[in-house]
């Protein structure tokens, strides 16, 4: 019979088997799964998705100008569902569309001033999440998983 974590100070485990417990890929993919569902619920109020908010956070950021192409192979959003995050986003007159002064080929996107405002909503909503999620922790711990995190992502993408 297999061993189970019984702790009660580790409630979200209680009843998991142990190598479930202490399997890290297990337990950043539950942990992923939960983080996910707060941040979908955090900006729903706002009216848009967490690919919505990667989108206009990243022309937000960016000092250049940047193409549908560009943010989506940034974001890792393929093609498609890049061209229906923009014509969502175009539709409720958060980012604006136009041709790129220096290559009429191609598209450039814009954060229009609605844009502005619900970036800056949807931004103070995932920090309340976040920290709603990261309770637990002190804001040391908070860096270090952060960093850690950082590193294995970092890890895993350019290899």
């Amino acid at each position: 019979m297999a061993r189970t974590t019984s702790s009660t100070d580790e409630l979200p485990l209680r009843g998991l088997p142990t190598a479930m417990a202490s399997n890290v890929g297990f337990l950043l993919a539950r942990l992923g799964a939960e983080a996910a569902e707060r941040f979908v619920q955090a900006l729903e109020p706002i009216g848009i998705r967490p690919r919505h908010y990667a989108v206009l956070s990243l022309i937000d950021e960016s000092d250049d100008e940047l193409s549908q192409r560009a943010i989506g192979t940034c974001l890792a959003i393929d093609k498609s569902s890049m061209v229906a995050a923009v014509d969502e986003l175009e539709a409720t007159d958060l980012v604006r569309r136009r041709r790129s002064p220096s290559d009429r080929r191609r598209n450039v996107l814009e954060l229009t001033a609605r844009g502005r405002h619900t970036l800056a909503q949807a931004g103070a909503a995932a920090e309340d999440s976040e920290r709603d999620l990261l309770r637990a922790l002190d804001p040391g711990q908070s860096a270090e998983l952060r960093a850690t995190l950082s590193t294995l992502l970092g890890a895993t993408t350019d290899s």
